[in-house]
């Protein structure tokens, strides 16, 4: 967990650096629901929200359901 955490803060200071918005992840339209579901879940993370218990469980069923759906502009 240390190695994430600072994993993220050398990314947050490259960002910086750069003159961009370090909370701003890039979004893929090749990512799955399922990665951006897990992307939530580590944003939420590094504020300190932990997911409570029925969060995580509606999550899961999501990554379920609709894990390998790609997220393709124009398309329902």
């Amino acid at each position: 967990m240390k190695s994430a955490a600072e994993e993220w803060a050398r990314n947050a200071e490259h960002s910086i650096d750069r003159e961009t918005d370090p909370s701003i992840h890039k979004i893929s339209h090749k990512d799955t629901f399922a990665s951006l579901i897990d992307l939530h879940i580590e944003d939420l993370g590094a504020v300190g929200k932990p997911l409570r218990r029925s969060q995580e469980a509606v999550l899961r069923r999501l990554k379920d359901d609709l894990g390998d759906t790609l997220d393709r502009p124009g398309k329902a």
